[in-house]
């Protein structure tokens, strides 16, 4: 129950997931367009289902992907941000007391 909450707290994680849920469900759908493949031995009928369910399943498995590496990269980015701001607010301390040290002289 604690890692639930832990994820529902964070908005990029929980994407993260949902992404992951979609590419998990694209792959199910493609072993269930080719289990319906293998079940019928007229040619028509297994590239209907091939491009109906494969091309679906197929865009659901890149589509949950996609997000899942978008939505890594803007954790990554917020990161990155964040220590850049703290690494600015460090550096605007240190100017403070090298211009406090140079008045005192």
């Amino acid at each position: 129950m604690n890692r639930l909450r832990v994820l529902l707290a964070d908005p990029i994680r929980l994407s993260i997931a949902v992404a992951g849920l979609l590419a998990a469900a694209g792959v199910v759908a493609f072993l269930v367009t080719a289990q319906q493949m293998d079940d019928s031995d007229v040619v028509v009928t297994q590239v209907s289902y091939l491009v109906s369910g494969g091309l679906a399943a197929f865009a659901v498995v890149v589509f949950g992907l996609g997000a899942a590496l978008l939505q890594t990269a803007r954790r990554a980015n917020a990161q990155t941000r964040s220590e850049l701001t703290a690494f600015a607010d460090a550096l605007e301390e240190l100017a403070a007391v090298v211009e406090k040290r140079g008045r005192a002289r």
